[in-house]
């Protein structure tokens, strides 16, 4: 076989090849993006609009409706599901498996956007989310000590969300169980009755008032000033000296028919840590983003704003998948090194020879690694299922090295010179070996091709499968004939007796 030959006669080439192959591997599986599971996108989207103070019936009518006759005229749906409730409109839009769900995104909110001008002003803007399971948090952590609920959120809001949000790694920051300020205006009924005022004509004039403009640009002194019109409320008395205009032409102020309360927002939401009342920080990586790395950023940054605020903030980490991860892998590469221990000491008991089994011990470190370069092309991550599809094959490995080194041993023994006997021996049974080798990665071919659920699990695992067999092979003609022909002395073809004699007896 021409790859035996050229393997076997161009040690100097095989030899720097390798080199390069072992660097890469080395390089590309310390940039593989490590995760729990595999990437997972599922073809559904949700348009999600709110409607304060309407009932579902008018959500419905008003809101749920138009949307859906818009976004029945998408390309590729399978499902359509509509939810009216209080206050809110959710479509959920499934399409079919395979779409791309970038293109569908901007598809739905190019629809939309022909109806929006028809949608009640009083409502929000449509939201479009992907149903994207690496947007759950990565981080859960809980601030506590510091002060009251409401200087916690001040805290998570001024110093935690900016700080974390500048890492290139973190796409979202959520905030949640503090107490949020609000200003409220509890208007008089019965004094608005008697200036003869509505609540939408005290709304429109806060609306109003309640804004920063641009006031163009002049020339002074050969400079030139940008002027800004101030309205913006900054204190409750700026609020209460509103003036509003009634019908009979006379001025009245806010605080005139109303009383301006300073407080909190009404808490949906509790978080607590250790039985103390907490600030719920919640972090969201980017979806390209090494989870181990992005945890590590946001812990050392933490630490960095606790030493800067003082000893009294405290700061809990209640969730972090990076450990997880960490620890799933670990136990996932310790399953495959005693596989590989396993592998060799089996071999070495049948072998009865230190370079025997050595030569075809080989095969594993160069097999793995090479495989960490095609899944770094292909866009695999390190994860639980692509180090489990790697543990698995490990016993696979070497079953193209053993059948190929068996047949160099034979010839040896026959007679040949190593380099005879490494060339004819591997070439025999080359048919064989890439017959079988063929046959076993095209049983993890179809689950490649294969739509739904089952695809994104187990694909990962099939390539992985996959590449690691075919780089077993790879090795096989290569590497197994190579190290055969320079080690196969005769004195090294010497059995050992002991200590298997007994095992052979038995």
């Amino acid at each position: 076989m021409p790859l035996v030959k050229f393997a076997v006669k161009r040690p100097v080439t095989i030899v720097i090849i390798t080199a390069v192959l072992l660097i890469l591997g080395f390089f590309t599986f310390n940039k593989l993006p490590v995760d729990l599971l595999p990437e997972m996108k599922f073809p559904v989207a949700a348009v999600i609009t709110s409607y304060p103070g309407a009932g579902p019936e008018e959500v419905e009518s008003q809101l749920t409706i138009p949307l859906e006759s818009a976004v029945t005229t998408l390309s590729n749906i399978n499902q359509l599901q509509s939810i009216s409730s209080d206050g809110q409109s959710i479509l959920i839009v499934t399409f079919n498996w395979g779409t791309n769900m970038d293109f569908a995104t901007a598809e739905i909110r190019d629809k939309i956007g022909y109806v929006e001008p028809y949608l009640p002003s009083s409502a929000t803007k449509p939201m479009i989310m992907k149903m994207d399971p690496s947007m759950m948090p990565i981080i859960q952590m809980g601030i506590s000590g510091g002060g009251d609920l409401s200087s916690l959120q001040e805290i998570a809001e001024e110093y935690i969300e900016p700080r974390l949000s500048r890492i290139p790694e973190v796409a979202s920051i959520i905030i949640t169980g503090g107490l949020e300020r609000e200003v409220t205006v509890e208007v008089d009924p019965v004094k608005l009755e008697n200036y003869h005022l509505t609540l939408a004509q005290v709304n429109q004039v806060l609306q109003a008032e309640n804004f920063n403009m641009s006031g163009g640009k002049m020339e002074l002194g050969g400079r030139e000033y940008y002027v800004r019109n101030l309205q913006q409320f900054e204190t409750v008395k700026d609020i209460e000296n509103v003036a509003i205009l009634t019908a009979t032409g006379n001025i009245v102020y806010l605080k005139d028919i109303a009383t301006v309360v300073d407080g909190y927002k009404d808490q949906t939401q509790i978080t607590k840590v250790d039985g103390e009342y907490a600030v719920g920080v919640h972090i969201m990586k980017q979806t390209d983003a090494n989870t181990v790395e992005a945890s590590k950023a946001v812990r050392e940054e933490m630490e960095k704003i606790q030493q800067e605020l003082g000893k009294d903030l405290n700061v809990k980490i209640v969730m972090d998948q990076a450990a997880y991860i960490v620890q799933s892998n670990d136990n996932t590469k310790k399953m495959i090194m005693e596989g590989a221990l396993l592998a060799i000491l089996i071999l070495f008991l049948f072998l009865r020879n230190a370079r025997s089994t050595l030569i075809i011990f080989t095969a594993i470190p160069l097999s793995i690694i090479t495989c960490f370069i095609l899944m770094y092309f292909t866009g695999n991550t390190v994860n639980l299922l692509t180090m489990g599809g790697l543990a698995l094959g490990v016993g696979r490995i070497v079953d193209d090295s053993i059948v190929v080194f068996e047949n160099i041993y034979r010839h040896r023994s026959l007679g040949l010179s190593p380099m005879e006997a490494a060339i004819t021996g591997a070439s025999e049974v080359s048919g064989a070996v890439i017959a079988s080798t063929t046959t076993l990665i095209s049983v993890f071919i179809p689950i490649v091709f294969v739509e739904g659920l089952a695809s994104i699990i187990f694909k990962p695992m099939a390539l992985t499968i996959s590449f690691a067999i075919f780089c077993s092979l790879i090795v096989a003609l290569t590497i197994i004939p190579l190290m055969s022909s320079r080690m196969l002395s005769d004195r090294s073809m010497a059995i050992n007796p002991n200590p298997t004699g007994r095992i052979q007896k038995i």
